[in-house]
């Protein structure tokens, strides 16, 4: 075999894919295209066009008043056919919510690849159209669309499934509205876009429908781990005010939202969530708005009923900040504004009356070991001479002589938690709450969520952000950034709290998020706006 017949049969083999040819070959492209052009082939390539303006945004219509839309939005992969049990349970969902569903799609090139650069046993059959399962034809819709004043739908978006970050890169692309993209993977950013005091942007993929087809390389194989069932269900009320939650499918269809389970065809209402870990509460400053949604009587928490309730960062720890224990002018300000802003004593009594005015007899309140709880406070105590703080000195030799008497008795142990003990202290009864140990674990339901990490702490000692825990090789729910998003399995929480906390200024991407575990293993992050938590 000449060089010549060389290049058209590795050309044929490959799928028409010179580049693939050439690198088969050792071979420029400009070679390959010699060889194929005096063999009589030609390489269509595509008419030279261009588009001066950007592209239309369709707009969908506001409810009238009193009404809800709804939308289900899912993605399919070429080629490829769905899992049949996702899309009948979405389908079905979509007809209980009176919902329209919109199915973008997203390519992924099989036939580049050839029978000696993948696993033995994995070659795929070569096909030569571009397809999609029929089942969704109906529902695609490859545009870009304003489902509500401030959120979008890419449905033009084209991104490969083996993509590590879908979203990365996406800051700007929508302006300052939120964008939902079509890809395999579950994944969500919250972007700055604006003041601290205006709703952050926040960025989806939404799953999909069409099964796991990956070739078995190392990128494929990667987001063949990570491909999410599902879709992100969409609602919007007649202000044009939306709310978007993940609908997190298992492999045989089950699919929660909220209260409701599908299955095997069939609508089950009234079924209970397993937790709720509430973004970062900071008592002290906690939002009323959110304070009401969330634990007033009928609030998101009686709806929803969790078996567990996680707390992370019950305290903002005025008083122990020691970020601005050095700055006179903050110390001044904590005095004139005096009650908990210049008292401890006073903060950890509003922590109590909290704690126990989200008390329920059917759900276990956990408070998480959090960086501005426990750990300041011992900082306070460490670093601090309290005999400076007039208002604070007898509380300051309290809590020493707790923690020196608990050394004394146990010195080869770290558990006692000086947090729990002051507020047990400022009155919260026994077995109101339990408070969780440093480095402490609490997995939940059969898929071992860790619930147990505030997220401050790092893998070997490093400071603890959603980069470096999403690789721990486990799924988990954390809080800390303030930064609600979803990192592959590591699920993060956003604020309970108001969005003005005194240190943090300049553009915000903080928003009231909390992140709802179903009983089946599954996740969605709900955002609450002003003081609803859903349409």
């Amino acid at each position: 075999m000449n060089n010549r017949e060389q290049v058209v049969e590795a050309y044929e083999r490959l799928g028409g894919n010179v580049s693939a040819a050439a690198r088969e070959l050792g071979l420029a492209r400009s070679t390959v295209y010699h060889h194929l052009a005096a063999a009589g082939i030609q390489i269509d390539k595509p008419i030279a066009e261009g588009r001066i303006n950007e592209r239309d945004i369709d707009k969908m219509p506001l409810p009238k008043k009193g009404q809800i839309a709804r939308y289900i939005l899912t993605s399919a992969q070429n080629n490829t056919k769905v899992n049949a049990k996702v899309w009948e349970s979405l389908v079905v969902l979509a007809n209980h919510y009176e919902a329209l569903i919109f199915v973008g799609t997203f390519t992924y090139n099989m036939n580049r690849y050839g029978q000696l650069s993948v696993k033995r046993g994995t070659q795929k059959e070569k096909q030569s159209e571009l397809w999609y399962d029929p089942d969704v034809v109906v529902h695609l819709y490859d545009n870009r669309i304003e489902l509500a004043p401030g959120l979008h739908w890419c449905g033009e978006m084209n991104i490969l499934p083996t993509a590590i970050d879908p979203l990365c890169g996406f800051e700007t692309y929508t302006g300052t509205a939120s964008g939902i993209f079509p890809h395999a993977k579950f994944a969500m950013r919250s972007v700055p876009s604006g003041s601290k005091y205006e709703s952050a942007k926040m960025n989806y993929t939404t799953g999909c429908v069409t099964q796991r087809n990956y070739v078995a390389k190392k990128s494929g194989l990667r987001a063949e781990h990570h491909h999410g069932y599902g879709g992100l269900v969409v609602e919007v009320d007649h202000y044009g005010n939306w709310w978007v939650r993940q609908l997190n499918a298992t492999d045989d269809g089950e699919i929660h939202d909220l209260t409701i389970m599908v299955k095997d065809g069939k609508v089950v209402e009234n079924e209970r969530v397993e937790a709720i870990s509430w973004g970062d509460v900071h008592v002290a400053r906690l939002d009323p708005l959110v304070n009401a949604a969330a634990w007033d009587e009928g609030g998101m928490l009686d709806a929803l009923k969790p078996k567990y309730q996680f707390i992370h960062d019950i305290m903002l720890g005025i008083v122990t900040n020691h970020w601005e224990s050095q700055n006179p002018h903050e110390r001044f300000r904590r005095y004139c504004k005096g009650g908990q802003w210049s008292s401890l004593s006073a903060e950890i009594r509003g922590a109590v009356d909290f704690l126990k005015r989200i008390k329920r007899n059917w759900c276990e309140t956990i408070v998480v070991d959090s960086n501005h709880d426990r750990p300041w406070i011992e900082r306070w105590l460490r670093e601090t001479d309290g005999r400076n703080d007039p208002r604070n000195v007898v509380l300051w030799l309290k809590l020493q002589l707790a923690l020196y008497e608990e050394i004394q008795k146990c010195p080869d142990h770290r558990d006692f938690n000086i947090l729990a003990y002051a507020l047990k202290m400022e009155g919260l009864p026994d077995k109101h709450a339990e408070f969780l140990k440093r480095d402490a674990s609490f997995p939940i339901t059969k898929a071992k969520i860790e619930c147990g990490m505030h997220g401050h702490l790092g893998p070997n000692g490093a400071r603890g952000n959603a980069s470096n825990l999403r690789r721990l090789g486990r799924k988990a729910n954390i809080g800390h950034t303030h930064d609600a998003g979803i990192w592959d399995g590591l699920y993060v929480a956003g604020i309970s709290c108001t969005k003005d906390l005194g240190y943090n200024e300049g553009p915000s991407s903080w928003s009231h998020s909390h992140i709802v575990t179903y009983t089946n293993g599954k996740r969605a992050i709900v955002t609450m706006r002003d003081n609803r938590w859903r349409a």
